[in-house]
């Protein structure tokens, strides 16, 4: 386990933190982010952009054919990139690249609880989309998986695995 507080670790961040903030600090507020695609080898902008991503990481599928993310589907903005609704209904988005981002498909969603928080992996070997349900910032998760090898044609709404299926503890 890394030492959070080592100077390795601190330099890290930093760099990190050199990526993002020159970014970050030309947007009105954090809803007028968007996610600039780039390739990883020599950060060569790609010609794709997701807009309402929040709350949520990006990730790959294996053949780089596309992405999954998350964001509210009904949240808008304001002008001025504020906002003072509540944000409902996280749900999970798939990005064919190459396509705009108005047709993105939703993949899962849980309008059982409207607070749920939603996030989707795909694992390293690219045939599993690990999704991770939780309520709100509480602790505890619920765990799914799904087979993504098992799919024919186009990627559409997913009925998942349960793994753990009740907030009991925190499953990674």
């Amino acid at each position: 386990m890394e030492d959070p507080d080592s100077e390795e670790t601190r330099h890290f961040v930093d760099q990190l933190n050199a990526i993002s903030e020159p970014f970050i600090a030309q947007a009105a507020s954090r809803e007028t982010i968007r996610k600039r695609l780039f390739r990883g080898v020599d950060k060569k902008d790609l010609e794709d952009t997701i807009t309402g991503v929040k709350h949520s990481s990006l990730s790959w599928m294996r053949d780089k054919s596309g992405l999954f993310y998350c964001k509210y589907p009904d949240h808008k903005t304001a002008i001025d990139g504020t906002s003072v609704e509540k944000h409902e209904n996280h749900s999970l988005y798939f990005h064919r690249m190459g396509t705009d981002c108005k047709d993105d498909v939703l993949v899962y969603d849980r309008r059982d609880s409207s607070n749920f928080m939603i996030g989707g992996t795909v694992t390293e070997d690219g045939r599993y989309l690990i999704i991770d349900v939780s309520r709100g910032c509480d602790p505890f998760n619920m765990l799914y998986y799904y087979d993504l090898s098992t799919m024919n044609g186009p990627i559409g709404k997913i009925n998942p695995t349960p793994l753990f299926d009740k907030l009991e503890a925190k499953y990674e």
